[in-house]
């Protein structure tokens, strides 16, 4: 039986970890990563498992869903909220290519803070701090003021 090819995408420290994991798993999986820098760390993973590593924009579904597809792939792990919030996992998903990764409408409770404190608001989340956001400095610096002068009575 074949080896799995196993995808991670990412190129610091957490992907050099989830590389080092999948490297000693039973499976034996060839590692290979899609990297927005090159990480020698990653580099001899991939290679010491039979795999490979490319720099590339991580960001791009397409270009990660032709190199998952170019090196066999049928798993990815996506590191970085960056590609989630590009919707990377969505286009691999859609390529068939299992994801470790929230789709984009999902990875939104961690890319956009706006978003989530609207989604407490509306759920009555208990202990959600204040805020406001802003799309223009107007009204920034008031806004400060008061918060400062509530806090102050606490």
């Amino acid at each position: 039986m074949a080896s799995p090819k196993v995808l991670v995408i990412g190129s610091g420290c957490r992907e050099h970890a989830l590389l080092g994991a999948l490297a000693m798993s039973p499976q034996k999986p060839q590692c290979y990563c899609l990297a927005s820098a090159l990480n020698p760390a990653c580099v001899r993973v991939c290679e010491s498992s039979g795999g490979g590593l490319t720099v590339g924009k991580i960001t791009d579904p397409a270009a990660a869903v032709a190199y998952a597809k170019e090196t066999g792939a049928t798993l990815c792990v996506i590191g970085p909220e960056a590609p989630l919030e590009a919707g990377v996992a969505d286009a691999l998903l859609a390529a068939g290519v299992g994801c470790v990764g929230p789709t984009k409408d999902h990875a939104q409770l961690e890319s956009s803070k706006d978003f989530t404190r609207q989604l407490e608001e509306k759920h009555k989340v208990p202990g959600v701090c204040r805020y406001k956001a802003f799309t223009k400095p107007e009204g920034l610096l008031e806004y400060m003021r008061d918060e400062l002068e509530v806090r102050r009575h606490f």
